[in-house]
């Protein structure tokens, strides 16, 4: 399943994953923008297009920190919103895990 996931920076964060197909999404200065430059609303139910069309939410889900997460799911990608850094946790000392995209750059 290929995702977007869109947080915000509250306290705490309120993050909500959407199903996203073959888009690709950035943040824009008016919310999610795919790759055409369409501003998608952001909604407790889907990601929603000036057309009409819809992304919907993935209700299945839970929250991790990535330490927890990179131990069960070594060979997880991670995304800088342009393009996969890939990155794989399998060697990585715990004391670099706060410093992931900058290792890949």
């Amino acid at each position: 399943m290929e995702i977007v996931v869109v947080a915000d920076d509250g306290d705490p964060a309120s993050v909500r994953v959407f199903e996203r197909g073959k888009r690709t999404f950035r943040l824009d200065a008016g919310g999610v923008a795919d790759s055409d430059g369409t501003v998608w609303a952001e909604t407790e139910d889907a990601l929603i297009a000036p057309d009409g069309s819809r992304l919907e939410r993935v209700r299945e889900g839970f929250t991790s920190f990535w330490f927890a997460w990179s131990t069960f799911y070594p060979h997880t990608s991670i995304y800088d919103g342009k393009t996969s850094l890939g990155f794989d946790a399998t060697n990585t000392k715990p004391e670099a895990w706060g410093d992931l995209k900058e290792q890949d750059e």
